[in-house]
């Protein structure tokens, strides 16, 4: 990741106003959700590049440490996720989510 990285996540269900971060931040993120998931998997459904940027639709699922909410610990969250990058010195620099939960039950 580019030292001037940021990222930013859409609005969405665990973050109903969106949410920016700079590289620490999203480093910090990282780390927390080691600590909340026992596993977590992405699968690349399609890509496209062109220049400096890249297109990816992912499916998403983690497996919680802890219950969430009504969730009890072992549930398997899942997304459907938009994220488009942006590449400076063969490192991202900006990236932005679409991150569609699939519903908490």
């Amino acid at each position: 990741m580019h030292p001037d990285m940021t990222h930013s996540q859409l609005p969405n269900a665990l973050f109903p106003a969106g949410v920016d971060r700079d590289l620490a931040e999203t480093l910090a993120a990282s780390a927390q959700a080691r600590t909340l998931l026992t596993a977590q998997h992405y699968e690349v459904i399609n890509a496209v590049a062109s220049g400096d940027q890249v297109a990816l639709e992912l499916e998403w699922s983690g497996t919680l440490a802890s219950g969430f909410g009504r969730l009890p610990a072992g549930h398997v969250m899942r997304a459907h996720i938009a994220a488009f990058l942006a590449f400076r010195d063969g490192k991202i620099v900006a990236q932005r989510n679409y991150d569609c939960y699939e519903p908490f039950v």
